[in-house]
């Protein structure tokens, strides 16, 4: 009986060790969009889009997919997003690339209800592409715990609440900002708030190419 048990157990390892990667970890990364959680790889993207309120419907195929994640880069092409994923509209745990095509919407800026950050991501956050996006959250319109890099697009991030009692509203707020091209543009709306505010202990704003626009009533760009 135990020769019997370990031949099987053994014809089960064997097996387990001919299946592709993308098998084994057919769940992949996740990042969590109008509070749907997509989990893709580069194996087997997960695709999604929103109806007409904004709201987050995962699809079987990239037939008609707005939005696409294959594990490190979210692709928006054409998406208005709205929703709350805890932390934000868009949230990663972990480093999150941000692909854009076309015209997209993450919140809205007369939404009471909307989150803390139209984009939250604990980690490092890219944003490429041509297209356009315009982001915004209560008390953030990003925010990143490491760098935010814009290389391309036009991104404009947005605060929209008056003010908060423990802290100023920022259109970003990231250990760290750079431009390397594209058009970004960061407003706190309020009576007390940030343009861009960055981490004071090594962060900073640099601009490399492309344009850069904060406005806030307490600072355009703390550093």
């Amino acid at each position: 009986m135990k020769k019997r048990f370990f031949a099987i157990f053994l014809a089960v390892c064997l097996v387990a060790t001919l299946l592709p990667a993308g098998v084994l970890a057919a769940d992949g990364e996740t990042v969590s969009v109008g509070g749907v959680e997509l989990s893709g790889s580069a194996q087997t993207p997960a695709y999604a889009t929103t109806d007409d309120e904004g709201n987050v419907k995962k699809l079987e195929s990239a037939e008609g997919a707005t939005i696409t994640w294959d594990g490190e880069t979210l692709t928006l092409n054409n998406a208005t997003i709205k929703g709350n994923s805890g932390k934000g509209i868009v949230y990663r745990d972990g480093d999150l690339t941000i692909s854009l095509e076309g015209t997209n919407k993450i919140g809205e800026e007369i939404d009471g209800n909307s989150a803390g950050s139209g984009i939250h991501v604990d980690g490092s956050l890219t944003v490429t592409g041509d297209g356009q996006l315009d982001v915004a959250g209560l008390k953030r319109g990003i925010t990143a715990s490491g760098n935010a890099r814009f290389s391309g697009g036009t991104v404009n991030a947005t605060a929209t609440a008056d003010r908060i009692s423990d802290s100023a509203p920022m259109g970003i707020y990231a250990g760290s900002v750079t431009v390397a091209g594209g058009k970004v543009t960061a407003v706190a709306e309020g009576n007390k708030g940030y343009g861009i505010y960055t981490d004071t202990n090594g962060g900073g704003v640099t601009v490399t190419d492309g344009s850069v626009t904060a406005k806030g009533k307490e600072n355009g760009i703390q550093t």
